[in-house]
């Protein structure tokens, strides 16, 4: 939830895991007289209503981890908002059935993707009016409680416990209800004092206790007390959770003389909330806890050990190959090794540590309370030895190692960002220096994180204006006849004081930060703006092919094929010219709606590449799936062409496989002659590499076009 809550005005709830629907929502309903909440999960939405109460919810129906129809679900089964109104929010799903289903879960409307501004704030208006007209309802039955008629408050809450008492605390009346949920006859509570019921806190020895409890004060100064969860006994000593309200009663003219309390057994609603909160705490598969918990516990234990001057350890922890036991075992035996790893996790911790799944095959362990650092290197051969051993998953051993990263407070962070990336940067090196290791986070490691930590924050910066990006093209030249075809654009990064700073550093931080959308799309308008300027000037001919590289997170904001169509629109550049360019291991993350959007922009007449081809677990599960129109060779392999008689066969391989799939084949990384021969003789439809040409900026890029023979220097022959 985020921002300062003014509690006077209703309040809206939006959930949608997409950042620009939330934005879109809060842009509609801005000058409603009403609080908007957003929410990016199902999860965080069932924590929200726990504490928060709301007059409507707008509720996205397709949501990684737990979906729309199963958080309304959720939601009717609370008490605190099973009335709730709900409205689905939906970009598909306008099937008979599946607006049955949301019906069928307590679903009231239904709102379909893109949001119509006058439907949306007509219907949102309707439940404001609803809400409003509800609380005034509400507030003129609660004035028809008068404490001192006791006959209409036993009428009106019989299903409630109702006992009164006098100035001392004496019962005088109860109500059967009253007797049922305290364990006696009702009868048989006249008389006795209401202090026994209250609890061991108060047990009647002290003088004056009674005098002492907010319950006699609301008595005695003619005021109300209201608790939403305390705890009553019951005769046998036995506590259970209610809530209760206390009024002052009055006999005429002779002011306050007692109270009456109503109260209500609320066991099935905490066991209710119990359920959602550890469902927004803790990750279903596993029964770790999630990353929220994990964040939550962490900040926690720093804290503590500030003030205790403690030492402790967070360990971080990825699986090694975890996507080829999906790949060969299939989802449900990589659940089931999850799961195995989870129990191994849990008999390694103490009482007092926290073992968390983040999300994949991504784990934490936070070991407080460390005496001295050779506690943490105990700990960390105990855990490796235990996640070492082979797992039997469906009757079959597995084994499966782990890359262990650790970092310890206070040695190398005291705070929690810092220690998770810390921790998260030790675990790389332990992958990439072999795998199957632990590695401790040390002094060298510390100038990386800040290094990371820098370019976040000036990249973030720079992404709001993109004024220090540039984009340059690599021309890709045709293998027959050692022409430019075309080009592939890239993004450069010019700090003002950095300088140029490579891709391969920011790329990665971009992604894991989301702000590789924005640079993404200005990248893609930008490059599709100057190629069709060249296309005008006529240095470049009309067939020319423009490559873009497209990540997953671009695909997934929603919004893409929408900003595709405009700048095409826009710029007039021809979709047959456009090639998306993305990488093989984004089939592997989401293959499914890898399928269904790429088909979308391959209907729009656009060609897709795959890059990187060869380095990703299952290369050939999905060349028949998909709308593919090229395979480019990743560079690794064409470096070693002449070196390596298995990379040639290899290289040899998948230009066949291609072809015989109809596929065009792109090699990168040519850079030397021998590179040309060798794949000019099997065939390669085009090369792209630094033998041709570095990537260039605009104004040496068109230089280039300029010249006859632009590749004559290189001993490439003019044809």
């Amino acid at each position: 939830m985020e921002g300062h809550r003014n509690y006077d005005r209703p309040m809206i709830l939006a959930v949608d895991d997409c950042q620009s629907t939330l934005l879109v929502i809060e842009k509609i309903l801005e000058d409603m007289d009403a609080q908007l909440v957003k929410a990016h999960s199902g999860r965080e939405a069932l924590s929200l209503v726990l504490r928060h109460s709301f007059a409507l919810i707008l509720l996205d129906i397709q949501m990684p981890e737990i979906d729309g129809f199963e958080t309304a679900t959720l939601m009717r089964s609370y008490l605190g908002s099973k009335d709730t109104p709900i409205i689905f929010v939906t970009a598909e799903m306008k099937s008979e059935a599946h607006i049955k289903r949301g019906y069928e879960v307590g679903g009231v409307d239904y709102l379909f993707k893109p949001l119509d501004v006058k439907i949306l704030r007509s219907k949102v208006h309707v439940f404001l009016e609803m809400d409003a007209k509800a609380k005034k309802l509400k507030e003129t039955m609660m004035s028809l409680h008068v404490a001192g008629q006791r006959n209409r408050m036993l009428l009106d809450c019989a299903g409630e416990g109702i006992i009164g008492y006098d100035l001392n605390g004496k019962i005088i009346f109860a109500n059967p209800m009253a007797g049922s949920l305290l364990g006696c006859n009702h009868e048989q509570l006249s008389g006795r004092h209401l202090l026994e019921f209250l609890g061991p806190k108060y047990d009647g020895s002290r003088v004056g206790e009674w005098e002492l409890t907010p319950i006699y004060a609301a008595c005695f100064t003619g005021s109300s007390y209201k608790r939403e969860s305390d705890t009553l006994y019951r005769s046998n000593g036995l506590g259970f959770p209610v809530a209760f309200t206390v009024n002052a009663a009055t006999l005429e003219d002779m002011g306050y003389a007692g109270g009456v309390m109503v109260f209500r057994d609320i066991t099935e609603r905490k066991e209710v909330e119990a359920r959602l909160l550890r469902l927004a705490r803790y990750d279903q598969l596993t029964e770790l806890a999630n990353r929220t918990f994990f964040r939550e516990f962490l900040e926690a234990t720093i804290a503590r050990a500030k003030r205790r001057a403690k030492l402790f350890a967070l360990f971080f922890i990825d699986l090694d190959g975890f996507k080829e036991v999906n790949d060969q075992l299939g989802h449900q035996a990589g659940d089931q090794l999850l799961k195995e790893v989870a129990k191994r996790l849990k008999e390694c911790i103490r009482i007092g540590d926290l073992a968390a799944r983040l999300g994949g095959d991504e784990f934490c362990l936070v070991f407080d309370d460390l005496s001295k650092l050779d506690d943490c290197y105990q700990l960390s051969e105990k855990l490796w030895k235990a996640l070492s051993q082979p797992y039997l998953i469906d009757g079959r051993e597995t084994v499966i190692s782990s890359s262990i990263g650790v970092a310890t407070f206070p040695d190398m962070s005291t705070e929690a960002e810092e220690l998770i990336q810390s921790a998260d940067m030790a675990m790389y090196h332990a992958k990439k220096s072999g795998k199957n290791k632990i590695q401790f986070f040390e002094p060298r490691l510390h100038e990386q994180v800040m290094e990371r930590n820098l370019l976040t924050l000036e990249l973030r910066r720079a992404s709001a204006r993109l004024n220090e990006f540039q984009v340059y093209f690599q021309p890709k030249v045709d293998g027959n006849e050692f022409k430019i075809i075309g080009v592939e654009a890239l993004v450069r990064w010019f700090h003002p004081e950095l300088g140029m700073i490579s891709p391969g550093k920011f790329v990665p931080i971009a992604e894991s930060t989301g702000v590789i959308t924005t640079i993404g799309d200005w990248v893609f308008e930008e490059s599709c703006r100057i190629t069709r300027n060249l296309q005008r000037q006529g240095l470049i001919s009309e067939d020319w092919k423009l490559a873009v590289n497209v990540s997953l997170r671009q695909l997934k904001e929603g919004h893409f094929i929408r900003n595709l169509s405009r700048v095409l629109k826009e710029t007039g550049f021809k979709p047959e010219n456009l090639e998306i360019e993305i990488t093989e291991s984004m089939f592997m993350e989401d293959t499914k709606y890898a399928v269904h959007i790429l088909q979308e922009i391959h209907n729009l007449g656009v060609t897709i590449a795959v890059d990187d081809f060869g380095t990703g677990y299952s290369s050939l599960n999905y060349l028949s799936r998909l709308p593919i129109d090229v395979l480019k060779i990743d560079r690794s392999f064409v470096m070693d062409i002449g070196k390596d008689s298995c990379e040639d066969t290899i290289v040899r391989a998948i230009i066949s496989l291609a072809h015989s799939l109809d596929l065009k084949v792109v090699a990168e990384g040519v850079e030397k002659k021998e590179h040309i021969e060798f794949l000019k003789r099997n065939q390669c439809d085009a090369f792209q590499g630094y033998y041709f040409s570095k990537p260039l900026n605009l104004v040496d890029l068109t230089e280039l076009l300029t010249l006859k023979y632009p590749f004559e220097k290189r001993g490439v022959p003019a044809l």
